[in-house]
């Protein structure tokens, strides 16, 4: 699977001004039993009327969205990549120069088949995520 994803994470959308009714989110994502390196994190509003998505960098096993580009309550689906830069796949076949692309190392019930959700709610939203 293509690491496609990555430059959503840096489109944070909101319907409201910055930060009003936003909760900061946060948390842990392990893989294999050790704080995954680098990856990307995405939360997905399940209520199709919102329009507040969600996402962030992980590094070193942590990820953040602060207040300010938080999440409104409700429940999100969870989405999480992160590509093997030393295990190139064949790109889909496009017009233009073909590059390789890394290859997904987290397992697609985690990301494209995702069916994992969290329920974000006024306060604190510590969400920690253990990859097998």
């Amino acid at each position: 699977t293509a690491f496609a994803t990555l430059p959503l994470l840096f489109a944070l959308v909101g319907c409201s001004s910055e930060g009003a009714g936003l909760y900061e989110v946060s948390g842990e994502v392990t893989f294999q039993d050790r704080p995954l390196d680098n990856g990307s994190i995405q939360f997905h509003p399940h209520d199709p009327s919102q329009c507040n998505f969600g996402g962030a960098v992980i590094s070193n096993g942590k990820y953040s969205v602060a207040k300010l580009r938080g999440l409104k309550p409700g429940t999100y689906k969870i989405t999480i990549s992160a590509g093997d830069a030393q295990a190139p796949e064949k790109p889909v076949d496009a017009p233009g120069e073909a590059r390789p692309v890394a290859k997904e190392r987290i397992p697609a019930d985690w990301n494209v088949n995702s069916t994992r959700t969290i329920e974000v709610t006024a306060g604190k939203n510590q969400f920690d995520f253990h990859i097998r």
